[in-house]
């Protein structure tokens, strides 16, 4: 999110100049990335036990215990993937996924942790309320990018644009609107962002 929210940034910063925008994209996001991997050893040992739990992903090794968070996420859109499957258009319901994901689970991985959350909005938002429920979270946004790039306050143009794309960017390693905090987080900010100042 952060590296996005940098190049969504010098796009605004260099509007009307798009070859400008990508060729500072290009030099300073690596540039940030590679200084933050060679200087920050937190950094470093977080991108080098996501690579390493990527190429070592194996269903057989995740379990309660010794699961890595990148291995669980897959095992997590896996198994809902098959209950998306039975229930496409409008999912199982809001109370019904940690029942129907259990039984998913028991017979796919059982070795793997069950969920009430699969750390996926679009996954949560699919097997809960289906391509409904996904059309609809989508449209919130699609109207706020809309209003925003019809607002004349060049501010509230950037911020209403910025804040549902970095939103659309973080969901797929969370569920965000399901969390307290950052969903208050996003209707504050929607709710002045989008009013229509004169």
């Amino acid at each position: 999110m952060f590296f996005a929210m940098i190049g969504i940034l010098i796009f605004q910063y260099f509007r009307g100049q798009k070859l400008k925008a990508i060729f500072v994209v290009l030099i300073l996001i690596p540039g940030i990335f590679l200084s933050a991997y060679q200087s920050s050893t937190i950094f470093n040992k977080r991108v080098n036990e996501g690579y390493n739990e990527i190429i070592t992903f194996s269903k057989a090794d995740i379990s309660i215990s010794n699961g890595s968070s990148i291995g669980e996420r897959v095992i997590f859109a896996l198994n809902c993937w098959e209950i998306i499957k039975k229930n496409p258009l409008i999912g199982v319901g809001t109370g019904d996924l940690p029942n129907e994901y259990k039984k998913v689970n028991q017979k796919n991985t059982p070795t793997a942790p069950s969920v009430t959350n699969p750390h996926n909005m679009y996954t949560l938002i699919m097997v809960q309320l289906g391509l409904v429920g996904l059309i609809s979270m989508l449209s919130v946004i699609f109207y706020q990018i809309r209003l925003s790039f019809l607002e004349s306050n060049k501010f509230f143009r950037d911020v209403g644009i910025t804040l549902p794309l970095l939103y659309l960017l973080i969901m797929w390693s969370d569920s965000y609107l399901l969390g307290h905090y950052t969903t208050l987080l996003y209707v504050y900010f929607s709710s002045f962002i989008y009013k229509g100042f004169d």
